[in-house]
């Protein structure tokens, strides 16, 4: 899996305009740059899942090592929500917010999962 990860990436990087990338903050970019990621056609289905895989792990991750009551996690998404219905919210809500996406893109995953799955 990891392998595959890795190759994803660099291929990702094979198709991002090098004016373009240089744009990416270290974070991975703002929601212009994934709503454009995750509407191309190789990209859709590869790294753009692979991206919100990695936020929403990250989330995951994080509130549980801090032992953060559930009632204060940043969104609090079922169990059975499949990566595909995340990548839908995420692009969904980049979509509808046009005015947002300069923020970072780990800001507006956040901002549109917690729209949709509130705790």
């Amino acid at each position: 899996m990891t392998r595959k990860l890795i190759m994803l990436i660099v291929l990702f990087f094979a198709f991002v305009p090098t004016a373009q990338a240089e744009t990416l903050d270290y974070f991975g970019g703002d929601g212009n740059f994934w709503l454009e990621a995750c509407e191309r056609d190789v990209l859709k289905e590869t790294i753009c899942p692979a991206f919100v895989y990695g936020l929403r792990g990250g989330n995951e991750m994080s509130s549980d090592y801090y032992k953060v009551p559930r009632k204060r996690h940043l969104y609090c998404a079922p169990d059975n929500v499949s990566l595909r219905q995340s990548v839908d919210v995420f692009v969904n809500y980049l979509k509808a917010n046009l005015e947002a996406r300069q923020n970072t893109a780990r800001v507006l995953f956040v901002l549109a999962m917690r729209e949709a799955f509130p705790c």
